[in-house]
């Protein structure tokens, strides 16, 4: 049997284009997966990745270090794919 979780809420601020990436991504899945999954889920799902990618984060001190550091682990080049951020 699966250990459960304990779900903490949370309240942080997206920008118009990360709620949006997040909206198309949960939309995505449910076209091809005909499941729904809710944004929150997604984040979650999100974080335990990175958290088991073993990404240190503790060289970055700003928002736009994380996603440049986050953005070079998974072999992106963060700069070029801004344009498209909503390739979900």
């Amino acid at each position: 049997m699966p250990k459960q979780r304990l779900f903490f809420t949370t309240t942080f601020r997206l920008s118009a284009e990360q709620s949006g990436w997040l909206t198309t991504a949960a939309i995505k899945i449910l076209a091809e997966q005909q499941k729904h999954i809710d944004r929150s889920a997604i984040l979650r799902g999100l974080i335990d990745g990175l958290a088991l990618a073993r990404i240190d984060l503790s060289t970055c001190s700003t928002e736009e270090e994380i996603k440049h550091a986050v953005a070079q682990r998974l072999g992106a080049n963060s700069k070029k794919r801004a344009a498209g951020r909503n390739n979900a």
